[in-house]
């Protein structure tokens, strides 16, 4: 990205067994951006604030701080700043002190601005405690990391540029350009952002975390008659609902970056190597649905057009995969999160269309996908008296609860979609069907038949080993 600051704080504590004559913390910023950064320094209460508070680093360079023994304070990055020789008589762009000073001298810095909050120890406890906020909003990309220390001494960062994603509302813009992102409590002066007035007390907000999981089971309980039906023509017709809701979906976000001013301007690596296996399984994942081929073929009226309607059906997948894919990217950058509708601004009106559409899709889809899934375990019922009505609804209500409770209990979409993608997708998209039609025309094809199939088949193989052995450690590191 364009203004990228690494604010690395590096904490190296001295036992005072190893060296009586040193007692303290030294703390190591660098700065890993293209540009300037003024730091900002404030000690708290009580405690010394080194270098006058702020100084000045250039790109790549470094910077080293000693700090006494059980110091506390906060530092943040500054951008833009301008500064007279007295280091007087200026302003910065984001995170401005002491009336515009290159020294803050105790004072803080003015929203917004990434701030990293410290405690180094106290006289009741010798334990060390950092973290990197956005209380006061965001303006640069900071991340912390600790070495040596225990158990627990890990990572605090927030190390991807939010200001191409930030709302409207809450930019901070400077020649044009966003510079910094306001927190919610800044921008709307409001008690339910500021968690002030009635909103003070913790118990407001438990209805609001209990609806990150009321939302998943209103969505079954929905979704629950439709897989009741047995009529596969009235499944169809769900089916184009979810065509139409995908579509949808795609002109939304399209017009909130055309239309309601977030552009296409993002940008970043053009091909991340690192996170390439799990994007091909994210991609495979959808067109993982054949399991529902052998009824769509069935149930056709003309099956004779089920090949030009299976052309028609991938390649209109494909455009519109890559028409989403393209456009978010363009739009929110690295930011982009594994459902783009987490990044649009929500109080837009194709935003919030967006999110109901994106609930709405699985109760058109759902039904139709687990059909051929729920038939052949139905076959596998022993008793024909077993296989009654009442029988067959409970078997499925089974079925649709146990995927709520995995869905519950592995909440991480983006990794689940690539390991099925990767792992499922390639086999039945790609390396089985390759098989299947060398093994049907053994003899009958043509060398570059062969070698195309074989080509596929490989690719499947490499693609879905690498994309299932990336999304399985992802996994069991989110999981821990």
């Amino acid at each position: 990205m364009a203004s990228y600051a690494t604010l690395l704080l590096l904490f190296l504590t001295i036992s005072a067994s190893l060296s009586s004559s040193i007692d303290g913390t030294q703390l190591i910023l660098v700065n890993n951006c293209q540009e300037s950064i003024w730091p900002g320094i404030l000690g708290g209460g009580g405690q010394t604030t080194p270098r006058n508070g702020g100084f000045h680093m250039g790109s790549g360079e470094e910077t080293i701080i000693d700090v006494p023994d059980k110091w506390s304070g906060r530092i943040w990055g500054r951008q833009g700043c301008t500064f007279n020789q007295n280091g007087k008589g200026g302003s910065c762009q984001t995170g401005d002190c002491n009336g515009g000073s290159l020294n803050c001298q105790g004072t803080g810095g003015v929203p917004p601005a990434t701030v990293v909050e410290m405690t180094l120890g106290s006289s009741s406890s010798p334990l060390h405690f950092y973290d990197v906020s956005l209380v006061d909003g965001f303006n640069l990309p900071v991340s912390m990391k600790p070495i040596g220390g225990g158990v627990g001494c890990g990572v605090a960062a927030c190390e991807v540029d939010l200001n191409v994603c930030c709302p409207s509302a809450l930019e901070v813009k400077r020649d044009g350009k966003v510079v910094g992102c306001k927190s919610a409590c800044l921008a709307m002066q409001s008690a339910k952002y500021c968690c002030t007035g009635e909103y003070a007390n913790p118990k407001a907000w438990l209805l609001v975390m209990s609806s990150l999981s009321v939302l998943p089971i209103l969505t079954t309980i929905l979704v629950l008659p439709t897989v009741w039906l047995k009529d596969l023509s009235l499944l169809s017709y769900l089916s184009v609902g979810g065509v139409l809701a995908s579509v949808l979906l795609g002109l939304c976000l399209f017009w909130v970056g055309a239309v309601d001013g977030i552009g296409f301007h993002a940008t970043g690596k053009l091909m991340d190597f690192g996170n390439l296996p799990v994007a091909i399984g994210i991609f495979g994942f959808g067109y993982s649905g054949h399991s529902v081929f052998p009824n769509i073929y069935s149930s056709m009226k003309d099956p004779s057009k089920f090949p030009l309607v299976l052309v028609i059906c991938f390649g209109f997948c494909t455009v519109l995969y890559i028409a989403i894919a393209v456009c978010g990217y363009t739009m929110f950058g690295e930011a982009l999160q594994s459902q783009f509708t987490l990044n649009m601004p929500k109080h837009f009106l194709p935003s919030k269309i967006a999110v109901w559409t994106a609930i709405v899709t699985p109760m058109t889809k759902y039904a139709l996908t687990i059909t051929p899934i729920v038939l052949s375990l139905e076959e596998l019922i022993p008793m024909a008296k077993m296989r009654s009505h009442g029988v067959s609804i409970l078997f499925r209500t089974i079925l649709v609860i146990s995927t709520l409770v995995v869905a519950l209990s592995v909440p991480f979409f983006g990794i689940v979609a690539a390991l099925i993608g990767s792992f499922l997708a390639m086999l039945v998209a790609l390396i089985f069907p390759c098989l299947c039609y060398l093994s049907i025309l053994k003899g009958k094809l043509t060398n570059t038949q062969i070698g195309l199939c074989m080509f596929i088949i490989i690719f499947g193989l490499v693609s879905g080993c690498c994309g299932t052995y990336s999304a399985i450690s992802r996994l069991a590191d989110q999981m821990t």
